[in-house]
């Protein structure tokens, strides 16, 4: 496998086009077929159940050759052999993912317009999605979906029976093993996401397939507390790609029915996670945020569709209280992208100026007659604290290296500046 990883690695996009392709993708499968999972959980039978059991068995002369030691010994192979085929696999994706967009330009493009006003241009700073992108490459396409990578790699991304992790973690030999397996599952995450890009939403069976998937990730980020940091990481990374590509195809779109309790899971899920998984989830909030949107054309005249606007507004809160407020610089930059993308379009503006009774939290309160979401003056009080942040944090960006991520924070600083703008002329 580590031949295999180096060939990919040094012929990086050829790789697709050389003669040994067909038995590379034979050897990613044949590794991936493998059933590590029943593997971890038969050898967990078998390693020491305390840490004094596991001394006595070190110190006997034969351990090296007993077959409970092999059988560990081909347990833990087997898992290194696939976590490496999986990073091959993800690392093909991004091979074959056609041309990127010369993003450079773009960023050139948006500097020359700095003096236009702020809806004259797309209010995220983003591409068109999917539709630009170049097709996925052929052979690529063709190698995953005859070798059912998909089906191999979620089932490489379950979780362990509790009754098994008990056991592993009763010994350094079985804690071992249980990392193993879980930076197993965290190369599938990162696998998917990548996977995910150039797939569409009928390989990975369906809208409904992949909203199963959407549903199994959400119930690992709300349960948070029962995995280490990379995993999670990994998890919400997976979650984000795939909200991105179900938002943005029309049959995905049809899915996703998600109620109002869910996703305050997943914004409490947002205020306790690290800040890369903070980014994530306002990714994933705002994707959902942005697709709401688009029904608000119809709902400000529908009251049957009341439920979407109250629920657009429950999400759009948590971006402006949660996500804008958020101590990383990074997370309120893509936080602030949301809400532009949100509420571009001027028929939002009867959220965003909302002066109606809002639904009460407390049963039997008194409705009041006030703004629900406060967004000109929230944004306003934002605008200020993202400059103090800024001058604070500039230091700190550039000395890690952060010159990317400084040039986009200035961008949304901009773009914050000019959306209050829009919207201070749009209420005169």
């Amino acid at each position: 496998m580590c031949a295999v990883l180096l060939m990919t690695t040094m012929l990086e996009d050829k790789i697709l086009q050389t003669s040994q392709c067909p038995t590379i993708f034979n050897i990613l499968a044949q590794s991936l077929s493998l059933d590590s999972r029943k593997s971890v959980c038969e050898v967990s039978s078998v390693v020491p159940v305390s840490e004094e059991m596991e001394m006595e068995l070190d110190g006997g002369d034969n351990d090296e050759e007993s077959g409970e030691n092999k059988q560990y010994k081909e347990c833990e192979d087997t898992l290194k052999d696939q976590q490496t085929a999986l990073e091959i696999l993800a690392n093909l994706c991004t091979m074959g993912n056609g041309e990127e967009g010369d993003e450079d330009a773009q960023w050139e493009d948006q500097e020359d317009s700095d003096d236009q006003e702020f809806l004259e241009e797309d209010p995220s700073g983003n591409v068109e999605p999917l539709a630009n992108l170049a097709p996925t490459n052929p052979v690529l396409l063709e190698a995953l979906n005859s070798h059912k990578f998909v089906e191999s790699v979620l089932d490489k991304a379950n979780g362990l029976p509790e009754n098994v992790n008990t056991l592993l973690q009763s010994s350094a030999k079985g804690k071992k093993l249980l990392k193993c397996h879980t930076n197993l599952r965290i190369r599938c995450f990162l696998c998917l996401s990548n996977m995910v890009e150039v797939l569409s939403v009928d390989d990975f069976g369906g809208p409904e397939a992949l909203f199963s998937t959407w549903n199994s990730l959400g119930n690992l980020l709300v349960q948070q507390d029962q995995c280490s940091p990379e995993l999670l990481d990994a998890a919400s990374s997976c979650m984000r790609s795939v909200t991105a590509k179900l938002c943005n195809d029309k049959q995905g779109k049809s899915v996703m029915n998600i109620t109002e309790k869910e996703l305050e899971a997943i914004v409490q899920a947002g205020k306790e996670a690290q800040p890369e998984v903070r980014m994530n989830i306002v990714n994933i909030i705002g994707d959902i945020c942005v697709l709401l949107s688009k029904s608000l054309l119809t709902a400000s005249t529908d009251s049957t569709q009341s439920n979407v606007v109250e629920v657009f507004k429950v999400l759009v809160s948590w971006l402006l209280d949660g996500g804008c407020k958020d101590p990383d610089l990074r997370v309120v930059t893509e936080s602030l992208d949301k809400l532009f993308d949100a509420f571009s379009e001027d028929y939002t503006d009867f959220v965003f100026f909302d002066s109606t009774p809002s639904r009460q939290s407390n049963p039997g309160s008194t409705p009041t007659l006030q703004n629900n979401l406060n967004m000109l003056s929230k944004l306003k009080s934002i605008e200020n604290s993202f400059k103090i942040k800024l001058k604070a944090q500039r230091k700190e960006l550039l000395a890690g290296g952060g010159e990317e991520s400084l040039g986009i924070i200035n961008m949304a600083k901009l773009n914050l500046k000019r959306f209050i703008k829009y919207k201070e002329n749009r209420c005169k």
